[in-house]
């Protein structure tokens, strides 16, 4: 029995809805996750998306250096192996120049206070 079973057994269990019940789900990509914070956490919502782009960022960069291995590895010859590794570092700095900004951006994002509420 997985974690996220018990967890939604332990709440049903108890007679009380799941908060996480949806986050919980196979079926429910995470990007709806963030539809789910309740309305009084919106103030973690920045702190979320920037958390979420480092994450996403970390793993597209994960995904090209495993692709890049592979691809390495059938190289039959030094000049194909340093023809690859120049094409990987020169697309290896282009995505750390714009993952660099748009992480920027997010933590900008973040540590940009809301804007008070006009009072009517």
């Amino acid at each position: 029995m997985d974690a996220a079973y018990r967890h939604q057994q332990t709440h049903q269990a108890r007679g009380r809805a799941d908060p996480a019940a949806g986050l919980l789900s196979a079926a429910n990509p995470m990007t709806n996750a963030m539809s789910a914070i309740p309305p009084g956490a919106k103030a973690l919502e920045p702190s979320l998306r920037l958390a979420a782009e480092i994450l996403s960022f970390t793993g597209r960069r994960l995904l090209a250096q495993s692709e890049h291995m592979l691809a390495a590895s059938k190289c039959s010859s030094l000049p194909e192996l340093h023809r690859l590794n120049s094409l990987y570092m020169a697309q290896l700095f282009s995505d750390y120049q714009s993952g660099i900004s748009e992480i920027t951006n997010r933590i900008s994002d973040a540590s940009t206070p809301p804007a008070p509420k006009a009072s009517t």
